[in-house]
């Protein structure tokens, strides 16, 4: 660590440090910006590899040219009877989706539940996870979708979720990286109080997390397997860690500010005492993360490498770029507060404030037996609450309530008759929706 210390923080090889990660992150940050087009959110790729239904999934695509289809349901509803025009329209929307969208067959004919107050038309397109969102709101827009002159219209089925799903989550990635950059903002700027310090750890987090994905995007093309939800995690990830890292070794560097003149020497010495903490920690988190590749479910299998990547690179730039770009800083860097980091020549003691958390710490060190029992009861508390049964994990109103999101059909089908498109076992629960009364009806 000694041997880094001194490279990091040298009055000339602190620049070269900083110059090597703009290097970096030129190339792999270009290729960080392509990771939505390799990313892979195939129903095949969430599947563990053995499982009957990836087996089925492969069966398909090779026995059945055509490839898989997803459905799309036209729901339409009158409140005391559907009208003998409003069956009209049924068969002119279905008219108008067949010449907008590239289906796969006709649409079926109108299905009009027992009440003959709701009806619905089902049409099948190819299974296109890159299509589907906008060709369910081209689906919407040829049947005019929303309620007119009474008769309400609805989309729904995998059209309209994805077409939802799109408008709810397409944009989550920036979403979550602005929300977690103005929260760690504000919490270094109340820390901190300093503009400077509390920027340069965004700074080293923010090229970290460009250059990760760039390596994420590498990893994906040499035939690794990453999904949206792999890449949205590293995001809090790589946020949640780095910033970690960037406290520990900002608190260090501020203590030896106090007992060196030199801001150098203080970096390097802060560097020798935190360092080995950030490396032991990094390359915990790291490994552990590579444990994932062993479980058997795809979705949890990728997030493994993934999540490394990210901490790797991380804890990396936490032992290079934040000390190189702190020694820059030095001193100037905690304006308007440079009074905390004033060199002492008389030893610069720091002085021990009795907060409460070095309260909690004494607590813990005098009665390490019961602290320890209080963790372990809270851990199994905590494991307990949130243990899911298999049921639910089957059963789950996400996915059986039906496009809940933004009401893709809120209370629009009472009674729905079976038929003869896209057989299925349907799992309807009761405690759903209370307001909201299905009945199966079987042909």
């Amino acid at each position: 660590m000694a041997t880094l210390a001194r490279i990091v923080t040298g009055r000339r090889s602190k620049w070269l440090v900083l110059l090597v990660w703009v290097a970096l992150l030129i190339p792999l940050g270009g290729l960080g910006q392509q990771l939505s087009d390799v990313t892979d959110n195939r129903t095949e790729s969430f599947l563990p590899p053995n499982a009957e239904s990836t087996a089925a999934l492969r069966v398909q695509e090779e026995r059945f040219a055509g490839g898989e289809t997803v459905s799309g349901l036209v729901v339409y509803r009158r409140a005391g009877g559907l009208q003998p025009a409003d069956l009209d329209r049924i068969k002119a929307d279905a008219r108008r989706a067949a010449d907008k969208l590239p289906l796969v067959g006709d649409p079926t004919d109108p299905v009009v539940a027992p009440g003959r107050d709701v009806a619905y038309v089902a049409v099948a397109l190819p299974d296109d996870n890159e299509q589907l969102p906008q060709w369910g709101k081209d689906l919407r827009t040829a049947v005019s979708s929303g309620t007119q002159d009474g008769l309400s219209v609805y989309v729904t089925g995998s059209l309209g979720f994805n077409a939802d799903f799109e408008e709810v989550f397409g944009d989550i990635d920036v979403k979550v990286l602005g929300v977690t950059v103005v929260l760690v903002l504000v919490l270094l700027g109340l820390i901190y109080r300093s503009p400077l310090i509390a920027l340069i750890p965004l700074v080293v987090v923010g090229i970290a997390y460009s250059i990760a994905q760039g390596f994420v995007y590498l990893y994906a093309k040499s035939g690794g397997t990453v999904s949206d939800n792999g890449a949205t995690i590293l995001v809090v990830l790589m946020f949640g860690v780095g910033t970690d890292y960037c406290l520990l070794l900002v608190s260090r560097y501020r203590e030896e500010l106090h007992r060196y003149e030199d801001k150098h020497e203080a970096m390097a010495r802060a560097l020798q005492r935190a360092g080995p903490a950030i490396l032991a920690s990094g390359m915990t988190v790291a490994l552990t993360m590579l444990v994932l590749l062993l479980a058997d479910v795809g979705s949890t299998h990728s997030l493994g490498p993934v999540s490394a990547l990210g901490v790797t690179v991380a804890f990396i730039a936490g032992l290079t770029l934040l000390p190189a770009l702190l020694t820059i800083a030095g001193r100037k860097g905690f304006w308007p507060r440079r009074a905390v980091v004033a060199y002492q020549p008389d030893g610069g003691d720091v002085v021990e404030r009795e907060g409460i958390w070095r309260r909690v710490g004494q607590t813990v060190l005098q009665r390490p037996g019961p602290a320890l029992a209080v963790t372990v009861d809270s851990a199994r508390k905590a494991l307990a609450a949130t243990a899911m049964k298999r049921e639910a994990l089957i059963a789950h109103p996400f996915y059986i309530a039906g496009a809940l999101i933004q009401g893709s059909m809120p209370n629009a089908i009472h009674t729905v008759r079976s038929s003869k498109y896209n057989p299925s076992k349907c799992t309807i629960p009761q405690e759903c929706d209370s307001r909201n009364n299905f009945a199966l009806w079987a042909e």
